[in-house]
């Protein structure tokens, strides 16, 4: 029986990634969902072997979804294991990150606490602002699936290939929007 592997992504790459995971598994069943009442609507369909690749989706998958998925549930976080949460590349400027990158993880019910497979760390080279970090994010990421997408196509468990560890603090969407609010004693 093939493997079914849902890809949850709104991202205007996610075709780009469907080829190229297709490209490395004959016996491989591609799902594309943007959203979790899709990917709800996917769970009847999965069979016996089934695993979830979510690429830079905000969706926050709950436990019973993660479940369904046999051969388990992976998230492309874009940012290094250093800025866990939301919005990475604000807080990587924030504090002048010299490096950052992208990072392949087990999903599990707390956002960004899984396992770490896999990462790929670049230098900043340049200005180290919002958009130059989501620059590094982006070929960090391409780096990161063209390595991993052979394995995540194949029924093999997906096994770290380095010890990474995640570091820093993890942010949410309210620490997020605290950082965006100026106010008049504001120093930094």
């Amino acid at each position: 029986m093939a493997l079914t592997l849902v890809l949850l992504s709104a991202n205007e790459e996610a075709p780009a990634l469907i080829q190229m995971l297709s490209a490395h598994g004959r016996d491989v069943n591609l799902l594309h969902v943007v959203d979790l009442p899709a990917l709800r609507a996917s769970r009847p369909n999965l069979g016996p072997k089934a695993r979830l690749l979510s690429y830079l989706s905000n969706v926050i998958v709950p436990v019973d979804c993660l479940d369904a998925f046999s051969l388990g549930t992976y998230n492309v976080h874009p940012a290094s294991p250093d800025y866990p949460g939301t919005a990475p590349e604000a807080w990587a400027a924030y504090e002048g990150a010299s490096t950052f990158g992208a990072t392949l993880h087990i999903m599990e019910a707390s956002v960004d606490a899984g396992t770490i497979i896999d990462a790929e760390i670049l230098p900043v080279i340049g200005v180290k602002d919002r958009p130059g970090l989501g620059k590094v994010a982006r070929q960090a990421l391409a780096l990161l699936l063209l390595r991993t997408a052979p394995l995540l196509a194949r029924e093999a468990p997906l096994r770290p290939a380095r010890p990474f560890a995640w570091g820093g603090v993890r942010r949410g969407s309210a620490d997020f929007e605290r950082m965006c609010r100026l106010t008049p004693d504001i120093s930094k």
